[in-house]
């Protein structure tokens, strides 16, 4: 292995773009950010994105995302209540 991550087309993400999956690649692997995902038999349905920088002593969710045939079912809630 090359040390290097490639990303790849999964039901969750194929309709991002490649700069969409880029910059989502990026912050997983930003030791500054932490992540939690959704999962449904074993398959990702939503995540969030937590950046541990602080300000103003808070931290920043830069993303959330749901999975559009799970949106309405409280995944995108829950992941939002984690981040608190």
């Amino acid at each position: 292995m090359d040390d290097k991550f490639v990303t790849v087309n999964t039901e969750f993400t194929i309709e991002w773009d490649s700069k969409i999956k880029q910059r989502i690649a990026d912050k997983l692997l930003d030791p500054n950010c932490i992540s939690f995902g959704a999962f449904d038999e074993g398959r990702l349905r939503g995540f969030v994105i937590i950046e541990n920088r602080l300000r103003n002593e808070r931290c920043v969710m830069t993303e959330i995302n749901v999975d559009s045939r799970f949106r309405r079912s409280g995944i995108g809630s829950a992941l939002f209540n984690i981040a608190k």
